[in-house]
């Protein structure tokens, strides 16, 4: 609970009546900011806890960026940054990551649609993939670079297979209208600041000789930083 201070006698003790009223009066001015369920289980809830904007106890820096109209054609085999006007980018300027804050940011995309130029019973294991991942520009050094996972999404489901005569044939189905997502839950363990310029999501295609190009639109990215 809330500690609350009130003078403490032992037995034996007198009581003074000053010292008690003082108690009960300071009491009344400072309950009204518990809540009502103050006492039960999970008594700490936000209602107790004074959350002032300058310097937030919980959370701050939220941000987000959504679309569902524009649409994006990805035909590249290198990380670049999503662009569905607005681009997929949080720019802050200097935003400090102290040892023990948290920095979160999550991505979610639908694919609508893919081009393959090659799928084959020999496919490798990374042929038929497009990947999402986070970039980030330190405000220090000026080094971007990635941060988080990598999440990666096959365009291939299953060989769907028949067997005509003389022999078997096997067809791949694709995975069309794909939500995709990819969440980043960062904890700053060293013991200096982080200081970051922005945070931006980015998209590739693994081989670009499998999987030609993928259409991606209807998505939102969110970014915020959790304090201590």
């Amino acid at each position: 609970m809330s500690t609350i201070p009130i003078t403490i006698n032992a037995a034996g003790d007198s009581i003074s009546s000053s010292v008690t009223n003082s108690d009960f009066a300071y009491f009344t001015s400072v309950t009204q900011d518990l809540a009502g369920d103050n006492t039960r289980t999970e008594w700490c809830a936000r209602p107790h806890i004074v959350n002032p904007a300058a310097d937030p106890v919980f959370n701050g820096n939220f941000n987000m960026i959504e679309d569902s109209d524009s649409t994006q054609v990805v035909n590249w085999n290198t990380f670049q940054q999503i662009n569905l006007v607005p681009a997929f980018r949080v720019t802050y300027g200097t935003l400090t990551i102290e040892p023990g804050q948290v920095l979160r940011a999550h991505l979610d995309m639908n694919v609508l649609a893919a081009t393959n130029a090659s799928v084959t019973s020999t496919l490798a294991t990374n042929d038929d993939v497009y990947q999402f991942r986070f970039y980030y520009r330190d405000a220090v050094s000026g080094v971007v670079a990635p941060i988080g996972p990598t999440a990666s999404y096959s365009l291939t489901n299953q060989w769907n297979i028949s067997s005509p005569t003389p022999g078997f044939t096997r067809t791949p189905t694709f995975r069309i209208r794909q939500r995709c997502n990819l969440s980043l839950c960062f904890i700053n363990t060293t013991g200096a600041n982080l200081v970051i310029d922005y945070i931006e999501a980015r998209v590739r295609i693994a081989n670009l000789a499998v999987l030609t190009s993928i259409t991606i639109g209807e998505g939102d990215f969110t970014v915020l930083k959790g304090n201590h």
